[in-house]
């Protein structure tokens, strides 16, 4: 590996030296810092993590060898990962990473199906509002009912809902085009035009 800079030498220093007080404050801002210098001179620590994240750091284990904390990923989710920063090579190593995802990927597959058959139909549907010149609208409020039975996080229902709106598109391409924006009031598909 390259020698470490002195800027970076300097930050490992104050990390250890914050690490020997067992202040949390000053071993936040040091290992921000550290991971600033860290990303500069050597690159991204890994896709999941970042200096930034470092306020989120718990769960400091100080040896004479190095530094060893948690990183929460994702606060409120049971998402983590165990970082160890060595004081002698100053590499920081992901050690272990654990994590539940909260819900299960959904199959939109026969949602988007009762959508578009309902749409193409001319049926009505809870989750679908037609307007007399032909344009249908999906109610994202009933949208969102229907994607987030399971109670998964707000995230999850607005990906969930993305990709429903990706997919119910791609279902009605044919006859149908979106005039609408998404994750706003609503979505609306007019028939397309025949020439």
């Amino acid at each position: 590996m390259n020698e470490m800079s002195v800027q970076r030498r300097a930050c490992l220093d104050r990390l250890r030296s914050a690490a020997v007080l067992g202040d949390k404050e000053k071993l936040w801002q040091a290992l921000g810092a550290y991971l600033v210098a860290y990303e500069r001179e050597v690159g991204e620590l890994d896709s999941k993590m970042a200096a930034y994240k470092s306020g989120r750091a718990v769960q400091f284990e100080a040896d004479e060898c190095g530094l060893t904390f948690c990183i929460e990923r994702h606060p409120g989710w049971n998402r983590a990962q165990r970082w160890r920063i060595d004081y002698g090579s100053g590499e920081a190593t992901l050690e272990h990473e654990w994590g539940v995802r909260r819900a299960e990927r959904l199959d939109l597959e026969p949602i988007v199906s009762e959508l578009a058959d309902a749409i193409r139909g001319g049926t009505g549907h809870k989750a679908l509002r037609r307007s007399p010149d032909g344009r249908v609208a999906l109610v994202v409020k009933e949208v969102n009912t229907i994607l987030s039975a399971d109670a998964p996080a707000r995230r999850t229902v607005e990906g969930r809902f993305s990709r429903l709106a990706t997919k119910l598109q791609e279902a009605l391409n044919e006859d149908w085009q979106l005039s609408g924006r998404p994750l706003r009031s609503k979505w609306t598909f007019e028939p397309r035009l025949r020439r």
